[in-house]
């Protein structure tokens, strides 16, 4: 087993923002290239100031356009699928998800069998009439749906479209605010990619998998349940690291003060090395709840002494900060969190609630700061006033 390389959480900290885009240095022109560098964006309907993959790309770069995320699906460079979540992918990935899509075919077949009237009249009409969306597709029943409890209350063609999602037969081909276009993956899918996707071997598609989370992720250990994006028993996500370890794809890390091992690409040793110093910035950052940086819980509390949980689901009685609390960035500290509220109606961005964590202070600096950052979010997001009483 290789010796572990050993870095401070401030080394740490910082390797894991410029690779995940988040230096106030760092910002590009590009969406595409941005989105490429993450490897992958997590989608999410909750719009409460904006939706959360808007705001991952809004945070990244310096001219962001929303159209331009619909762009890179009608441009055919994307497609969308579950890694991290539903999550927005390039499209040289579609072939990675073979099985998973298999599998899920085998699991929702008993779904689709129920539904088959409603299947092939949903196909039927994307034969007829190429991309559709789904406000387009009548249905008189009432059937239960994801998101559904005790009361079916979703239309049965939408469920439908949402099976055939799933299952790979159907693929999201352009966003217009929270309506999706869909049409026949034969459509949508170059050829090339379709005949990759029926030759991949099971062992080709996982590896290549894992290496791509590992990219997603850039610091990143084996006790995570989503470790390499597929559902592995712990004993395998071990015996996997170990593997790649070995094989010196990956390298060991200690992290002075943290008892948790993580590990890296070898392919970043050099940048991990490379002391990116952080510039003085005037402005934080608020991160949307499924920002990158985000996605793995304990690695907070590991680099940034920050516990973050998203309280969007829980019972408005038990929540302890709010509905939609954004993380705050200042520099390359999690200090705090706020909770804030758009009302497009009157054009403005509403902070319901903001504060620091126990060993940060509200200093007039910082307040300079979230002040700017809070007008940087209002113009991002069309909002033309800020509403915050300190």
């Amino acid at each position: 087993m290789r010796t572990p390389i050993r870095i401070s959480k401030q080394a740490a900290r910082q390797f894991l923002l410029h690779s995940l885009g988040l230096l106030s240095t760092q910002k590009v022109a590009s969406t595409e290239r941005m989105w490429r560098q993450l490897e992958a964006v997590q989608l999410d309907p909750v719009a409460t100031i904006e939706r959360n993959h808007h705001l991952v790309l809004m945070n990244r770069t310096t001219s962001y356009q929303t159209q331009s995320f619909s762009q890179l699906l009608e441009d055919g460079l994307a497609f969308e699928y579950w890694a991290n979540e539903a999550c927005i992918l390039p499209i040289e990935d579609y072939p990675l998800f073979a099985f998973t899509r298999n599998h899920r075919k085998e699991t929702l077949d008993s779904e689709l069998i129920r539904y088959a009237s409603t299947v092939h009249q949903v196909k039927q009409m994307f034969k007829e009439n190429g991309p559709l969306q789904s406000r387009e597709f009548r249905s008189s029943g009432k059937v239960h749906g994801g998101w559904d409890l005790e009361k079916a209350t979703t239309k049965e063609s939408s469920h439908v479209l949402s099976l055939l999602h799933r299952t790979g037969d159907i693929q999201v081909v352009k966003r217009d605010g929270a309506t999706r276009f869909f049409d026949l993956t034969e459509n949508v899918i170059p050829d090339k990619l379709l005949h990759r996707a029926a030759e991949i071997t099971y062992e080709e598609a996982s590896q290549q998998m894992l290496e791509k989370y590992y990219r997603a992720y850039r610091l990143f250990d084996p006790t995570d349940v989503r470790y390499g994006w597929q559902k592995f028993k712990a004993a395998t996500r071990r015996q996997l690291h170990a593997k790649m370890i070995e094989r010196g794809m990956i390298v060991p890390i200690e992290i002075e003060g943290v008892d948790r091992s993580y590990a890296v690409l070898a392919e970043d040793i050099p940048k991990l090395e490379i002391n990116h110093e952080i510039q003085p910035s005037d402005i934080v950052q608020f991160l949307p709840p499924l920002d990158n940086l985000l996605w793995r819980r304990e690695r907070l509390v590991d680099l940034f002494s920050f516990y973050y949980r998203w309280e969007i689901y829980i019972p408005k009685e038990k929540r302890k900060f709010g509905a939609y609390a954004m993380p705050i960035l200042d520099q390359d500290q999690l200090i705090g969190q706020m909770d804030p509220l758009f009302d497009r109606k009157s054009g403005t961005l509403i902070v319901k609630k903001l504060e620091l964590s126990e060993a940060f202070t509200l200093s007039n600096e910082r307040v300079h700061r979230i002040e700017k950052g809070l007008d940087h979010l209002a113009k991002q997001i069309g909002a033309v006033t800020v509403e915050w009483r300190i």
